[in-house]
């Protein structure tokens, strides 16, 4: 019996082409997340019961303003600020990164707590605390940020009378978004179109100063 010439066999290319198709996707995916433009700052700011006055941390030639609050020893106090997704594509908004002071802190603005408004509701009555949030492109969310006034106590040389309307400020002058577009994490620090401060007290704006 005459020997049959062995047959070739195919090789199975499937795998190969699938991981490579695999790989293609997963590089473009990342790349559309990474060209993604970053969120901004939209057209709602404000802070109430804040005077607006020129920002003493401006450098030369520099036409900024900041929004001051008295310093109320231990309460309240609220800003605002739109958040805008230029787009194309929509993307989850997962937290609003508060700084938070530890004991010992000498930071006068404590933020403690984020909120949110409705859809297309720029300027809100009605707020909800803040939870993770759809954002389409073009679109602009309302947050609201509650301050509290404290810590003056740390403080060794509080100003005098005389020096009150002089006196040293603290400020925020950005905040940290974190969100997900098309599952990817990213995180952003948003510069305020102001600062938001708050003048060193006098020792009977601060009851616990010695």
């Amino acid at each position: 019996m005459d020997d049959q010439p062995a047959v070739p066999r195919k090789r199975r290319r499937w795998p190969w082409v699938a991981a490579a198709a695999a790989l293609i996707i997963g590089i473009g995916w990342w790349v559309v997340t990474l060209l993604h433009p970053s969120l901004e700052v939209g057209a709602a700011f404000g802070a109430t019961g804040a005077e607006e006055v020129a920002d003493p941390s401006a450098g030369p030639g520099e036409d900024r303003t900041m929004f001051l609050f008295p310093y109320r020893d231990g309460q309240t106090a609220e800003y605002l600020f739109s958040l805008r997704n230029p787009g194309p594509l929509p993307v989850t908004v997962t937290d609003v990164v508060l700084r938070r002071t530890e004991p010992g802190d000498v930071f006068l603005l404590q933020q403690v707590e984020a909120r949110i408004g409705g859809p297309g509701d720029v300027f809100p009555e009605v707020t909800t605390p803040f939870r993770p949030f759809r954002l389409g492109a073009e679109e602009e969310r309302t947050i609201v940020i509650t301050l509290r006034f404290d810590h003056c106590e740390e403080h060794g040389t509080l100003p005098t009378a005389e020096e009150a309307d002089t006196a040293a400020v603290q400020f925020i002058e950005n905040e940290t978004i974190r969100y997900r577009i098309l599952g990817v994490p990213r995180s952003e620090k948003l510069r305020l179109p102001s600062n938001v401060g708050v003048r060193f007290p006098t020792p009977e704006g601060c009851p616990g100063a010695s």
